[in-house]
Formats: structure tokens, sequence, C-alpha cells
């Protein structure tokens, strides 16, 4: 087949593929152009598969034949193929269990774009499936890569942040030995329901965590802390106004503003 679109999806330059990815659902041959789509769906560039899988969600409402084939991409072998179709499929249809495994794989992806992507889709299912809370409870602890545990917590603190579970978990996370781990695991600690075991490890953070960005994140959510929360507050004050002498500029600037919000 020949087709101005076809060059376009294999042009060297993203933007070009992403332009002709989003011009296919309304090409009058856009049926003709869903096999040269999927393969976009492992295309080295994210914003190129995202593309890739509206347009295949589009083209699919007025083709059913359309989730026939990203159906059997699920089944398929590669693994960026397979999250690219759970990510079109859930566009397309209410999401279904099976989609639950490529999107947990796609915590792992390379591209933080993508990650994200699959965390917030895995939330979406995990809205309809109870299976998919358990499922990131396990991945925050034991996923071999680090990114794969930061976003099953990040997954986690959107599905079910008032949780106790879910709460030991972002607990537990926040002494992982990676830093990105801990990071998030402390973002998603900013806000949570006043319980006096959550100051503990916020306090340990924001006074001995190597990482400058995580003792930065501990101030805030020590700064976040409902009125009235558990606990004297004067602990945190008095741990805020040391901090507001660390040596990193972002960790200093941080308790200040907690202190702030704290004194208020």
């Amino acid at each position: 087949m020949s087709h101005p679109l076809l060059a376009e999806l294999e042009a060297p330059d993203p933007a070009r593929r992403v332009g002709a990815c989003r011009a296919c659902p309304d090409d009058p041959a856009a049926t003709l152009l869903v096999e040269p789509l999927l393969e976009r769906l492992r295309d080295p560039a994210a914003s190129v598969v995202l593309a890739a899988a509206e347009s295949l969600a589009r083209i699919g409402r007025r083709d059913p034949a359309v989730r026939g084939l990203l159906r059997d991409r699920l089944r398929g072998r590669d693994a960026a193929l397979r999250m690219g179709a759970a990510l079109a499929l859930a566009r397309l249809e209410p999401p279904s269990p099976r989609l639950i495994p490529p999107l947990a794989e796609g915590l792992s992806s390379p591209s933080p774009e993508l990650r994200w992507e699959a965390a917030r889709t895995l939330v979406e299912v995990g809205r309809l499936h109870a299976e998919v809370g358990p499922l990131l409870l396990g991945l925050s602890r034991t996923a071999p890569a680090a990114p794969a545990r930061a976003m099953a917590v990040h997954a986690l603190r959107a599905l079910a942040p008032d949780s106790g579970e879910v709460i030991d978990c972002l607990l537990a996370a926040a002494g992982d030995p990676e830093p990105e781990v801990r990071r998030a695991a402390l973002a998603a600690l900013s806000g949570l329901p006043a319980a006096a075991d959550v100051v503990e490890p916020l306090l340990r953070a924001l006074g001995g965590d190597p990482d400058p960005h995580c003792r930065a994140l501990a101030a805030a959510a020590l700064g976040a802390r409902p009125h009235g929360a558990a606990g004297s507050a004067r602990p945190i004050e008095e741990a805020l106004e040391r901090a507001c002498s660390d040596p990193h500029p972002a960790v200093a600037r941080a308790a200040s503003r907690a202190l702030g919000r704290l004194q208020r």
C-alpha cells in the first residue's frame, strides 16, 4: 500500500511520527493504517506510542476489528507492544483484568512518561478490579527495578490513600535503599490522614536522609500535616528549625516554608 502517511509514520523526527499518528483516524483510509499504527505502539519515543494508542482507540470505536488486533498484541512476546496495546484498549473500552500484567510490566519501562501512563492506567483498572491493589503492594516491596517500586508507590497513593495497608507500605518504602523510591514514598506521605506513626519516619528522613530531595520532601510533608494532628507539634517545629540551616538550599527553603505553615 502506498499512502503519504506511511512515510510520515516512519519519519526520523518523532514529532512527524506523532503528527502522522494523530492524522490517521481522520484519513479516509484509516482502517488500512491500523497495522502501521500497531507498529508505532513499540516506537522508541513515548509521545509516538501514546499518540498511536489514542488513534487506535479512535479508529476502534468505528471498527470492531481493531479490538481483536489489540487483544492479539496483548498475548505477544514483545513487552513494549503488549503495554502499548493495553494503553490503547484502556482508551477504547472499560479496562479488563487482562490489561493488568502488561501495565504492571510498564512500570519498569525505560521511559518515565510511559511509566507514569502505565501507573495512571493501572489506577483506573484498580477502581474496577480489586486485584490491582495487592499487586501494587507487592511490587512496591519486591519489584527488582527501583523505578517500578517508585511507580507502584505513586499508584497506591492515588488508588487507596486512606488504606492502613497502603500507609504501612508508604512508611516501609520511605526506608527503601534507592532514593527514587524514598522520594515517591515521602511525597505520598504528604497530606495523609493525621497519624502519630507517620511523624517519626518523616523526622528521620528530614534529619538523616543522604538525599537532599528526600529531606526536602520530608520537610514539606511535615508542614502539610493537618492542624491538630496527633502528637506534639514542638518536636516537628524543632526539627524544621534545624533543617532551615541545611547545607542544601532546597532543603532549607522547604523547611522554612513548612515551619511557616505550622506556625500560622
